[in-house]
C-alpha cells in the first residue's frame, strides 16, 4: 500500500489551524498539528510528512528557527516547507 500524504501543520493560532486542519482533512489528507516550533520539530523527526505549512511567529523556537533546524537535518532536510503567517 502506498504512503498517504501527510502534512504538518504548524500554528499557535488555534483558530487558523483548526481551519486549515479541516480543509487538508476534509482533502482526504492525513494532519498532524504543532501549536509551537519544539513540537513541530519533534513531529518532523519522528513522523517525516510530505510538507509543512509553516507559521513564522511561534513562540519559543519561531518559524525561521524552526525551519533552520529542519534544514540541517539529513533526514528531513529536503521536505518542502510552505510558509503561511499572518
Amino acid at each position: 500500500m502506498a504512503k498517504r500524504n501527510v502534512v504538518l501543520v504548524v500554528d499557535d493560532d488555534v483558530v487558523a489551524r483548526t481551519m486549515v486542519v479541516a480543509l487538508l482533512r476534509a482533502a482526504g489528507l492525513d494532519v498532524l498539528e504543532a501549536g509551537d516550533g519544539t513540537t513541530a520539530l519533534k513531529l518532523a523527526v519522528e513522523r517525516r510528512p510530505n510538507l509543512i505549512l509553516l507559521d513564522l511567529g511561534l513562540p519559543g523556537m519561531d518559524g525561521f528557527d524552526v525551519c533552520a533546524r529542519i534544514r540541517a537535518r539529513d533526514e528531513i532536510g529536503e521536505t518542502p516547507i510552505l510558509v503561511m503567517t499572518g
